[in-house]
């Protein structure tokens, strides 16, 4: 308690710093895109949260040190989705590709046939989910910017940089598993994500589609991408070249 009490002063002022970072990049977020007069807050929300992350570990308080590598993902992470989502050319790269548009389709497919299975009567004309008469929408179209391809190309570029630090500890057999797993774990949750807001859509109308659109890309990626990072780690240090080596030691 007296520990706690002697690094308290250091201990909020890293984690003021800390809760800067989101607040910036919503700001950043509802206020425009796309070469904005804000773009520079996403990085500068980055450096404020790895500096009060650095603070709060300079405390010598024994969770910040476990969640280091955490923290340095989430930071990476960040940058990889304002570049790939927000800041052209690498977002319109990305996204005006054969190999998008092939993922956007085939997600409408897959997301019309979910709601066809609860029973909605939707037909796909185009990549465009057309709702029934008397619904609350016409209908929801899936561009090639749903298609989940910037959020793959991130968290393979973000592998890449993990890859830095834990290529050497992990089987090349789990590396590559992980590596098929991440895209396909994102694609497959991009499906379920159109699905949902398409039956907000259908059931509620545009400005609850609208709402949810706006939050859900969001929180949905950052879920999903930090309880894949947390699985896949936990999964990696418990590989045979890890135990070899714990053995040698002794």
């Amino acid at each position: 308690m007296l520990e706690l009490k002697a690094v308290r002063p250091k201990l909020l002022l890293g984690l003021s710093l800390m809760a800067l970072a989101p607040v910036l990049y919503l700001v950043y977020h509802f206020t425009g895109n796309n070469f904005s007069p804000l773009w520079w807050f996403p990085p500068l929300g980055v450096a404020l949260f790895l500096g009060g992350f650095y603070v709060c570990k300079s405390t010598s308080l024994k969770l910040f040190a476990k969640l280091e590598l955490p923290a340095k993902l989430l930071a990476a992470g960040t940058i990889l989705i304002w570049l790939f989502y927000f800041e052209a050319p690498l977002a319109n790269a990305t996204v005006n590709t054969v190999f998008a548009n092939v993922l956007a389709n085939v997600a409408a497919i897959v997301s019309t046939n979910f709601l066809n299975l609860m029973g909605v009567g939707a037909h796909l004309l185009g990549q465009t989910i057309v709702f029934p008469s008397g619904s609350k929408l016409g209908g929801i179209e899936v561009e090639n910017a749903c298609s989940g391809i910037q959020a793959s190309t991130a968290f393979l570029v973000a592998y890449a940089i993990v890859l830095i630090d834990l290529g050497s500890k992990i089987s090349r057999t789990k590396l590559l598993i992980l590596v098929a797993l991440g895209p396909a774990m994102i694609y497959g949750v991009n499906i379920l994500r159109i699905f949902a807001l398409a039956l907000i859509g259908y059931l509620y109308g545009y400005s609850p589609l609208s709402i949810a659109h706006d939050y859900l890309d969001f929180i949905v990626f950052i879920v999903e991408v930090s309880l894949f990072w947390w699985l896949s780690l936990r999964w990696a240090r418990k590989s045979p070249l890890n135990q070899n080596k714990s053995i040698s030691a002794l």
